[in-house]
């Protein structure tokens, strides 16, 4: 999801890409980036064989290489997960670990951006839960996601994910700290990234999670409003965000949370009604509710180190959802 824009964007640059993926052999997920490839701006390189629980995969792709952006981790908290500690947290943790040891060997290289995620951060539900409306920064990590005995707090998947996010990260900095890399390094933590998808999808099923979820709230799959909140960022803004860090030295060993609008579940159905009034769009929570407790995300370092501006909300609700329509999925 987030790596086709940046490939695109790094391509509306003019860069040379390498992109590092599992099977090229596959046409239908090799599609999007093979169309990139014939459009003739920049030079696009395709890489395949590449397995994050494969230490020295990565070593061709980025061996002539001046930056890299590490953003592949799983991203799944439903039943097709079962068994996290596996699933999620081994590819997130230790695959981070191999990429940067990849790009260690490269001569050229001089830094890597790493996709981290909000759940890096938040400290919602689990075993030690903070207030609804916590005011989160880049100064907070998640500590509520901890497994105890082995066994992650309910829903299980959903917390895995999360440790599986703060695990990857936080290995990244002792890497760093360890091993002095000549390249610098810089970790974005999105919140729910929403907008236009540019993979090729034959099932809702094979949809990002975040998108999942709105396809959820539209096709009348999801009988009630989800509680809580969260902050949203424009699919795109995420890969403005990463090149950005590559281009600004003040990036250099820095975390930067990435987020635009913070709104509640409830808020977002709201807004998807009004956008989209014929759709079967839940409107209340399970327990009746139609109000509740807002969090804030503060974005404010990476607007000022990087100039980043975000889109605006209901923009990226269109622009997501236009995709599902055209995907034939809505």
């Amino acid at each position: 999801f987030i790596g086709l824009h940046v490939v695109q964007e790094l391509l509306a640059r003019n860069c040379h890409v390498v992109a590092a993926v599992r099977n090229a052999s596959d046409e239908r997920k090799m599609a999007p980036l093979l169309a990139m490839q014939s459009r003739g701006q920049g030079t696009l390189t395709i890489v395949g064989g590449c397995e994050v629980l494969r230490a020295g995969s990565f070593d061709e792709a980025v061996a002539e290489c001046e930056a890299c952006f590490h953003l592949a981790s799983p991203f799944w908290m439903d039943s097709r997960i079962s068994d996290p500690h596996l699933e999620l947290v081994a590819p997130a943790q230790q695959g981070t670990i191999n990429v940067l040891r990849s790009c260690v060997k490269g001569a050229k290289m001089r830094c890597v951006v790493i996709t981290s995620s909000f759940g890096a951060i938040m400290n919602i539900g689990g075993s030690k839960p903070w207030p609804l409306d916590f005011a989160y920064s880049e100064m907070h990590w998640n500590e509520t996601s901890a497994p105890i005995k082995d066994k992650f707090p309910e829903p299980q998947n959903v917390h895995a994910y999360r440790w599986s996010k703060t695990l990857a990260e936080k290995a990244v900095w002792d890497f760093v700290a360890a091993e002095t890399p000549r390249f610098s390094v810089t970790c974005i933590c999105p919140p729910m990234v929403l907008g236009p998808n540019l993979q090729n999808f034959t099932c809702p099923e094979e949809l990002n999670q975040s998108s999942l979820i709105i396809f959820k709230m539209l096709s009348g799959e999801m009988q009630h409003v989800m509680p809580g909140s969260v902050g949203f960022v424009d699919v795109r803004d995420v890969a403005k965000a990463h090149i950005l860090a590559a281009e600004t030295p003040a990036a250099a060993s820095q975390r930067y949370l990435c987020s635009g609008a913070t709104r509640t579940w409830l808020q977002i159905s709201g807004l998807l009604r009004e956008l989209f009034p014929a759709r079967p769009i839940p409107s209340a929570c399970e327990d009746g509710s139609v109000d509740q407790p807002c969090l804030t995300l503060d974005s404010s370092k990476i607007r000022r180190d990087l100039g980043l501006e975000f889109e605006p909300l209901a923009q990226t609700l269109q622009e997501q959802v236009r995709s599902l329509v055209c995907a034939g999925l809505l």
